[in-house]
């Protein structure tokens, strides 16, 4: 197969920072195609993107040699997976959006969730009176998740959480060896990457698994094989969105909708004709085709 290596640099509306990263072409012999995304996540990834480059040049020479691949960073088992198994969406993809920054604009967008099932929130710079308001706005019409990112010490995650009507509320504490012991529905995410050992309490409602942090589908098929799982982006382009949405209809054992928002906080996308969101999905591009335009090549072969 030959295979081609394309950088991007996108800018991420609302956060003044970019989005880089690797885009993985590959044209078997046979015409097929495919496309694949590897995005370490700053603060995340272990990786480094110089890394990922190296691992994916000496994955797919393997691949054509027909040696053992070695090992790859979780990224770049990502990326590559994709890129050999790639099947663009046909049709519309329910997800999760998210809710972010002040009350204030929280609020004004729970006036523009038409179509939403399940709403995420992102809790750890609001007051608990803030939240409440949220919450309360959106109860019982949605399906609620919050994400406190381990902002908030055991007792205070208590006083918080406890009586509010959610589904469950991620990474509530960053006093992990306490998990054990709360007392309402909580979900890890970050920790997954800290701890040894899951918390052994049926409150551990579920794991937020992110293909490009942890990696592709065998990986996520291992953290979900004992739990509930969902997956879940890290502002991937409409190439990694597109795999995620795939490996989320090959696992219908996972918890639905997965959580595609961070998709809208680009400013420009890789594909020519970009994800639309309405209703509650995301509208997959009538030709699936990227634009060359925003990609600087790398390397082929």
């Amino acid at each position: 197969m030959h295979f081609s290596l394309y950088r991007y640099s996108l800018s991420l509306r609302h956060l003044d920072r970019k989005r880089s990263g690797i885009l993985l072409y590959v044209q078997h012999d046979d015409g097929r195609e495919g496309w694949g995304e590897m995005a370490p996540y700053p603060g995340r990834s272990t990786e480094s993107l110089v890394r990922g480059i190296h691992e994916l040049k000496a994955a797919m020479r393997a691949l054509n040699e027909r040696t053992p691949c070695p090992l790859l960073s979780p990224s770049v088992e990502f990326c590559l997976e994709s890129a050999l198994s790639f099947q663009p969406p046909s049709s519309p993809i329910p997800f999760c959006t998210l809710l972010t920054g002040s009350k204030e604009e929280m609020m004004e967008r729970t006036h523009a969730l038409k179509g939403f099932s399940h709403v995420k929130i992102k809790v750890s710079a609001l007051s608990t009176r803030d939240i409440e308001e949220i919450v309360h706005a959106l109860h019982p019409n949605f399906v609620i998740r919050l994400d406190a990112n381990r902002s908030f010490s055991y007792e205070e995650a208590k006083r918080r959480f406890a009586h509010l009507p959610v589904e469950y509320i991620e990474e509530p504490t960053h006093e992990l060896h306490a998990l054990e012991t709360l007392p309402f529905p909580f979900a890890l995410d970050e920790s997954l990457s800290t701890i040894e050992v899951l918390p052994q309490t049926k409150k551990l409602f579920a794991l937020v698994l992110k293909p490009t942090i942890i990696g592709g589908k065998k990986m996520c098929s291992q953290w979900a094989k004992n739990h509930r799982a969902v997956l879940s982006s890290c502002y991937e382009t409409g190439i990694g969105i597109a795999r995620i949405a795939q490996m989320a209809q090959e696992m219908p054992h996972l918890l639905s909708p997965p959580g595609l928002d961070t998709y809208r906080f680009l400013e420009n996308d890789v594909l020519l004709e970009p994800f639309r969101i309405r209703h509650g999905c995301l509208i997959p591009p009538n030709h699936f085709a990227v634009n060359f335009q925003r990609l600087e090549p790398i390397s082929h072969d």
